[in-house]
C-alpha cells in the first residue's frame, strides 16, 4: 500500500479489481498473480509507444511521419528479448498510422501521455474519501473546440473492442471523471481505442459532463468507497460478487470458497439452467486446473507424491496400474 500526503494511493486497475468483486481485488493484494506473455508484452508496447510520442512532443516541429515511424520501429526492436518477436507483430503493422496520426496534430495540441514531464505526466489524480485515486493517460490531446479533448489508449491484444466496450469500460469512465475533476472547462471527452496489431480504431465514444457526470462519479466513487471498506480485511471477511462469466476470468477461482460447492449441491444443480450449468462446469474446471498445476508444481520439487493418509487421497505419478479382467475371444497360438 503507497502512501503520499497522508493519503491512500490506489490505481485504476486496482480500483477495478474492487469494483467487479471485493474478494478479488482483496485476493489480488495479498497475492499478485505471475504476469502471462501478453501481458508482459502489452507493458513493452506501451513503453514504446510513450517513449515514441516523448520524442514527438521535443521534436513536433521537424517530426515527420517517416521519422516517427521509425522510431516505433527501432524502440519495438530494443523491447524486452523475450518477448520482442511479439511486440513487433504488436505494432509493426500500425506503426505508419500512428506515426501519421501524431505528424498531424496540431502545435501545441499534446496535452498529456503516458511517461510526460511535468504538466504533461499522464498520471492523473483526485481524492475521494480517504484515497487518492490515479490513473494513466496514453494519449490526451486538444481539439479544434477548447471544451472537447481527445483521449486514446492503445492496445496491443488480441481483444477486439467495440464502442459499446469503451462506453462501458470501467478504465474510460474513471479516466473521464479524472480529466473532468482536473480539467473544470472541458465538457466532452471522446474515446478511441487503438488497436495496434490490427491497426484498428474504434469511433469516438463521448461522454459529455452534463449528460454523464453523475452516472460516472457515481460508478468511481462506491468503487473507492468499496475499496476503503475492505483494505486490510481478512480474506474470508471481504464481500465476493460471484457470477456467471465472470468468475471464470478470476485468476483467484481455486482459492474462492464463494464459487465452491456447486457440484456438491444436487438440489441447486437441479435448479440451474443448461447455460448456467454450464459456466458453472467451466468455472469449476478452470479452479481444478490451478489447483492440479499447484500440486504438481509440489511433486516436481519434492519428487515424491502429495498423499493424505487420513482419506487415502494421493496426487502424482504412483497410480497403480488397472489390472483388468482377462477377455475371452478367438486367437491362435505361435
Amino acid at each position: 500500500m503507497e502512501i503520499e500526503d497522508d493519503i491512500i494511493l490506489v490505481d485504476r486497475s486496482t480500483l477495478e479489481r474492487y469494483a467487479t468483486c471485493p474478494r478479488q481485488g482483496r485476493f489480488y493484494d495479498l497475492h499478485k498473480p505471475v504476469p502471462n506473455v501478453e501481458m508482459v508484452s502489452g507493458i513493452e508496447a506501451h513503453q514504446v509507444l510513450s517513449q515514441v510520442v516523448a520524442y514527438f512532443d521535443e521534436t513536433w516541429q521537424d517530426a515527420t511521419t517517416g521519422d516517427l515511424k521509425e522510431q516505433i520501429m527501432r524502440e519495438a526492436f530494443m523491447s524486452r528479448p523475450d518477448v520482442q518477436a511479439d511486440v513487433v507483430d504488436a505494432l509493426k503493422y500500425s506503426a505508419w498510422a500512428i506515426a501519421d496520426y501524431l505528424a498531424k496534430l496540431p502545435a501545441g495540441a499534446l496535452m498529456r501521455f503516458d511517461g510526460g514531464k511535468g504538466g504533461k505526466s499522464g498520471q492523473l489524480a483526485h481524492d475521494i474519501h480517504s484515497v487518492r485515486i490515479t490513473s494513466e493517460c496514453d494519449l490526451l490531446h486538444a481539439t479544434a473546440a477548447k471544451e472537447v479533448v481527445q483521449l486514446i489508449d492503445w492496445k496491443s491484444g488480441h481483444k477486439h473492442w467495440t464502442e459499446a466496450d469503451v462506453r462501458d469500460a470501467f478504465q474510460f469512465q474513471m479516466l473521464t471523471y479524472l480529466i473532468w475533476e482536473n480539467y473544470p472547462d472541458v465538457q466532452c471527452v471522446r474515446v478511441s481505442i487503438w488497436n495496434t496489431r490490427s491497426n484498428s480504431k474504434t469511433y469516438s465514444v463521448e461522454f459529455t459532463r452534463d449528460k454523464h457526470y453523475e452516472q460516472i462519479s457515481g460508478r468511481v466513487r462506491r468503487a473507492a468507497s468499496i475499496y476503503v471498506f475492505n483494505l486490510g480485511h481478512p480474506i474470508e471477511e471481504v464481500d465476493a460478487w460471484p457470477m456467471a462469466g465472470k468468475c471464470e476470468q478470476c485468476d483467484f477461482a481455486a482459492d474462492c470458497a464463494a464459487i465452491q460447492g456447486v457440484a456438491n449441491n444436487e438440489s441447486l444443480v437441479q435448479l440451474l439452467a443448461p447455460k448456467e450449468l454450464l459456466a458453472e462446469l467451466h468455472i469449476i474446471d478452470k479452479a481444478r486446473n490451478q489447483i492440479a498445476a499447484a500440486l504438481a508444481v509440489h511433486v516436481q520439487k519434492t519428487g515424491s507424491d502429495v498423499i493424505d493418509e487420513e482419506t487415502g487421497l494421493c496426487y502424482g505419478i504412483g497410480k497403480p496400474k488397472q489390472t483388468r479382467k482377462p477377455t475371452m475371444e478367438l486367437y491362435e497360438r505361435k
